[in-house]
């Protein structure tokens, strides 16, 4: 007798909007019309998908959208699959940022890993959360063979790898995970704590 698998299909929002140069975590930009084709372009004629699960920022949510459309399903949205809390620093231009908060940002900048911005989120915060949004996936998941889109962004997608694969978080951005891009992880669909 086989193992019911779980199938994750990590999907990564397309391109957005007016976001080039600037810090973008919760910031909450839409889809561009280039984000909008790369998604739509994407395939999943494989997937045989039971749901997809999105992150609530505007991005994703509208990537999820297209999906659901495209394979004729419905979508839900957790916020705990959001990109990285900057907290102040959200929506600013890192040139900006330079300039106005150059010495916590490089502070940050050197000890990334564990050092939140100014009313922001640590790594481990990110990590954290997203487990906890995948410790529901799986645990609704136990014993059945399903295969889950989860359409989120660059940093819960490298969290959540980085905990299914055991990556120090130091390494997190060696994972290339580009716009409308397709990742799957699959587990054997047994009980089991969060990754």
């Amino acid at each position: 007798m086989n193992t019911p698998k779980l199938r994750l299909i990590f999907v990564r929002h397309g391109k957005a909007e007016g976001v080039e140069g600037r810090c973008v975590g919760h910031f909450d930009a839409p889809l561009s019309e280039q984000g909008v084709n790369e998604i739509q372009a994407l395939s999943f004629s494989n997937a045989d998908a039971t749901e997809i699960v999105s992150s609530d920022l505007r991005r994703t949510q509208q990537s999820a959208q297209i999906i659901a459309q495209k394979l004729s399903l419905p979508f839900t949205t957790d916020a705990r699959l959001r990109e990285m809390n900057f907290g102040d620093w959200d929506g600013q231009m890192w040139s900006d940022l330079e300039k106005s908060d150059g010495a916590r940002l490089s502070a940050w900048m050197e000890h990334w890993t564990r050092t939140a911005p100014p009313n922001g989120e640590t790594v481990h915060d990110l990590v954290q959360r997203v487990q906890s949004s995948l410790g529901n996936i799986i645990a609704s998941s136990i014993k059945t063979d399903r295969t889950i889109i989860i359409v989120a962004h660059a940093g819960s997608i490298r969290a959540a790898l980085c905990q299914f694969n055991n990556i120090p978080l130091a390494k997190m951005f060696d994972i290339i995970v580009e716009h409308a891009t397709a990742i799957l992880v699959e587990l054997d669909a047994v009980p089991q704590a969060p990754p």
